[in-house]
């Protein structure tokens, strides 16, 4: 079912534990990843990355970028991908420690642990995904159009979808996929699981293959986890967002979307903690998880 209430701090806090808790002042926000001490890093599509404190506001970390279209964070660095080719890593400071080249155009999706940074994109129509240690480039795969590349373990997993499940190999066996039929899921890895978004919804995997839990909303194009598996946060198309328990049948059958804004849902995403949604449209909004 879907609802449409501006008032969202009750509604959502009466449907899912939610209420919100600020808008910070960022606009156009593309990109967002959470810090291990509880901030928001937001880089935008004007060039700047701003940290947002759920409790201590909001703070300017780097402006003069070109715009983001990619951003992960690990420990105290993080990494900003920008529109033009040039990506970096950064300390918690802002301090740029890493520099490096990438071929993307359009969204970026960023994988950083230590040295190793993994950026995943597409280019003159190929989806392809660039591996780089302590800044120097290491290979460059080329990828089925929807599959996905993330961290497993200390391998590189990567994933495609077809009608017969969520097909994983490991980089560093030499495997291949086998030559199958997609579906037609967008795959974005979170956590230990992989998130699949198509017309009728979203689907949820292990990481290392096996069955999916199914959630019917049709109008989802961004979701991410919670730390521990157990929601999915989902935005739309239509400007809602929807926090759905996978384990719960009811919940995944006919989830609850609240209306939050007229533009749709450019991105979502949990803290660490599984306590605060951000989502991000035209404007940012923070939701306490309760």
């Amino acid at each position: 079912m879907s609802d449409d209430h501006s008032d969202d701090a009750h509604y959502l806090h009466r449907k899912r534990g939610l209420s919100l808790l600020v808008k910070p002042p960022v606009k156009h926000g593309r990109v967002m990843a959470w810090e291990r001490k509880g901030a928001l890093l937001v880089g935008t599509r004007d060039g700047k990355v701003e940290r947002v404190h759920p409790a201590m506001g909001t703070s300017h970390v780097l402006q003069g970028l070109g715009a983001a279209i990619g951003l992960g964070v690990d420990g105290d660095q993080f990494v900003v991908v920008e529109e033009g080719g040039r990506w970096g890593a950064f300390d918690a400071a802002g301090n740029r420690v890493v520099v490096g080249a990438h071929p993307f155009e359009g969204p970026v999706t960023v994988t950083f642990r230590g040295d190793r940074v993994l950026l995943t994109g597409t280019t003159k129509g190929e989806k392809q995904v660039l591996f780089y240690e302590r800044g120097r480039k290491v290979f460059r795969i080329r990828l089925p159009h929807r599959a996905v590349a993330f961290v497993l373990g200390e391998n590189i997993g990567l994933a495609q979808s077809s009608p017969v499940g969520l097909e994983v190999i490991k980089l560093a066996d030499g495997a291949r996929f086998r030559e199958v039929r997609q579906t037609d899921h967008e795959l974005v890895a979170s956590g230990d699981h992989v998130i699949g978004i198509d017309a009728k919804g979203v689907r949820v995997w292990p990481n290392t293959g096996g069955r999916a839990v199914e959630v019917n909303l049709p109008d989802a194009v961004t979701a991410g986890l919670t730390p521990d598996g157990r929601f999915v946060a989902v935005g739309t198309s239509h400007g809602g967002v929807a926090v759905i328990d996978l384990t719960d049948e009811a919940d995944r059958r006919a989830p609850t979307t609240v209306h939050v804004t007229e533009h749709p849902i450019r991105t979502v995403a949990v803290n660490p903690k599984g306590t605060v949604l951000a989502s991000s449209a035209d404007a940012l909004a923070l939701w306490s998880w309760e």
